[in-house]
């Protein structure tokens, strides 16, 4: 029965698709439970945005995430939309691997100019009551902060971290301290 759920996971779409992830998210600590059986999924076409974010939640969720790696290094090397890759990014976290922090310094260089991330970065700039400030709420503003969060913040501040992003001087800087360029 766990071979045909298996084979069935990946022809699923839909409402279906999303209570399928759900069920191999609950059961997480099951030995034969792990993130390679979505693996397949994911890549599936016809998938729409709310599928590909369960299988991300999904994803985030399971231990052994390393299995999907390579994958992963593909998919977001390819992947367009930003609102999608705020979640592929974040369901990366806690991964250490070398050639996934040379992709999301790709995608910093990419998404850290555009004009969303840009007018992200002013309100990240604005010290609220309290001292706190405005996050990102554009999908590439959100995107560059996954992105941020994936390296520690540089080791600055959440503002810190905005400003070295958008100085290029300071920007090529830090790849090159980091081996990056």
């Amino acid at each position: 029965m766990n071979r045909h759920k298996t084979r069935k996971l990946p022809k699923l779409h839909g409402e279906g698709l999303r209570d399928a992830c759900h069920t191999i998210s609950a059961m997480k600590e099951y030995p034969n439970v792990h993130a390679g059986r979505l693996k397949e999924a994911l890549g599936r076409d016809g998938l729409d945005r709310n599928d590909r974010i369960a299988l991300f939640h999904c994803i985030k969720d399971l231990k052994g995430k390393e299995e999907v790696l390579d994958y992963f290094l593909e998919y977001l090397s390819t992947e367009e939309e930003p609102g999608i890759l705020i979640y592929a990014v974040w369901c990366t976290e806690g991964v250490e691997d070398r050639q996934l922090q040379e992709l999301f310094v790709k995608l910093m260089d990419k998404y850290r100019t555009h004009e969303n991330a840009r007018f992200d970065y002013k309100g990240s700039q604005m010290v609220l009551k309290g001292g706190a400030c405005m996050g990102a709420s554009r999908p590439e503003g959100q995107l560059t902060s996954n992105l941020m969060r994936q390296f520690d913040y540089f080791g600055l501040d959440y503002r810190g971290a905005w400003k070295l992003l958008m100085d290029d001087g300071r920007w090529r800087e830090w790849k090159g301290q980091n081996g990056f360029l």
